[in-house]
């Protein structure tokens, strides 16, 4: 089962999916909205590291959306 990880101001909501079910169509209306807003998307990797994305991946075990960090 993979999932979508979204940090907010209550910690964070994951939204779990298998590719091509509802659930992974919802996960994939969710990230388009957060990605049009400004977010950031990034997926594991098998290694573990984090790749960004710009286009929901069905097939990643893990995908990410946050908000883009700005620094002063």
């Amino acid at each position: 089962m993979a999932k979508l990880c979204v940090p907010d101001h209550t910690g964070h909501k994951e939204y779990d999916f298998t590719p091509n079910s509802p659930a992974a169509k919802r996960a994939e209306k969710i990230f388009n909205r957060l990605m049009d807003k400004g977010y950031v998307g990034g997926k594991r990797m098998a290694d573990g590291s984090l790749k960004k994305i710009r286009k929901f991946d069905p097939t990643a075990e893990e995908i990410f959306v946050h908000r883009q960090l700005v620094g002063g």
